[in-house]
């Protein structure tokens, strides 16, 4: 994310913040109108930045989860090789709802696999 002008379609969830952590309704979201046409991403299996709790697997607590740093290879990560634009105090008022950060930290890349998605020009 990069600090820019305020995000509209963005700026449909960012109005509706909850101070508390909390499920909210946002109407007429388009994503699809959120991310930047790219031409180029990559992909790899990675884990959630929270513990999980994921039928069929269920994996150790959410405290043993943090204390062991385990978090299962469970979501495939899709990294635009552009940024979304969000003004600083979008960028702020998402970073308020994480005072802590992510739960983990990061993980070295290991032998996973990272593929590279590239359109070709037509």
């Amino acid at each position: 994310m990069t600090a820019k002008k305020d995000n509209r379609e963005f700026a449909k969830i960012f109005s509706n913040l909850p101070a508390t952590p909390s499920y909210i309704t946002v109407s007429n979201f388009n994503l699809k109108a959120v991310f930047p046409s790219t031409s180029s991403s990559f992909r790899y299996l990675g884990s959630l930045t929270s513990p999980a709790k994921l039928d069929p697997y269920y994996p150790p607590s959410v405290a043993e989860q943090i204390a062991d740093d385990i978090f299962p290879d469970v979501v495939i990560w899709v990294v635009s090789d552009d940024t979304i634009g969000l003004s600083s105090n979008q960028i702020e008022a998402f970073q308020a709802l994480f005072p802590d950060g992510d739960s983990r930290n990061a993980h070295p890349i290991a032998s996973r696999r990272v593929l590279h998605d590239k359109k070709s020009p037509h």
